[in-house]
């Protein structure tokens, strides 16, 4: 997932200090969260990231999956806004 987010973040212009900020809050999620090997992490691969690689589809496939209520709500809303756009 961290590698979602990192091509999301360049994909989107989002600044790596941004990008960063982002990964911690979802690493810390987990219970073996460490914040040294996550800054390594980021250090070792932000500069590797491809744009075919995961992203946005992704990241929507493993929200439906983890929160089918949640992705609902929200394709609901995009689907609405652009019916109303049309």
């Amino acid at each position: 997932m961290v590698w979602c987010l990192m091509n999301i973040c360049k994909t989107e212009g989002i600044s790596r200090s941004k990008c960063s900020k982002i990964i911690h809050e979802f690493s810390a999620k987990s219970a073996n969260y460490d914040e040294d090997s996550v800054d390594d992490f980021i250090d070792s691969n932000f500069d590797k990231i491809r744009e075919a690689s995961y992203g946005w589809k992704y990241f929507y496939e493993c929200l439906k999956c983890d929160d089918p209520e949640y992705y609902e709500s929200i394709t609901t809303k995009i689907y609405n806004n652009m019916k109303k756009d049309f």
